[in-house]
């Protein structure tokens, strides 16, 4: 389970369900919540409390997010790597590098967009 954040005041999630599925039940539930780029807890409250989900325009599976979210911290590594080699020895590194970082960056940004 996630973190709150520091400043969240809500009410916290500690009342545990259990709920017993089939196998064939459970991929049923994962695909669906999965249609939604939604957790299993998170499609399951939205239906049950609900009644109803959040619209599924979004364009990629929590799968593709994970792997854009991998990709974004690769690229600002490289970008951090970049900056501190700046500041160590007061010159920028070499141009070409800084350039692959930011189209990468660029990259990333516009296929999390969906353009």
């Amino acid at each position: 389970m996630g973190r709150y954040r520091r400043t969240y005041s809500g009410a916290r999630r500690t009342a545990g369900y259990t709920v017993q599925l089939t196998p064939h039940e459970r991929m049923a539930l994962e695909q669906r919540a999965e249609s939604h780029c939604l957790t299993m807890a998170a499609y399951v409250r939205a239906r049950c409390l609900n009644g109803h989900l959040p619209p599924a325009d979004r364009t990629c599976t929590r799968a593709e997010q994970r792997e854009l979210v991998a990709a974004l911290a690769r690229i600002g590594n490289n970008l951090n790597q970049l900056a501190h080699h700046a500041n160590a020895t007061g010159e920028i590194a070499s141009a070409r590098a800084l350039r692959a970082a930011l189209a990468e960056l660029g990259e990333a940004t516009r296929r999390i967009m969906g353009v």
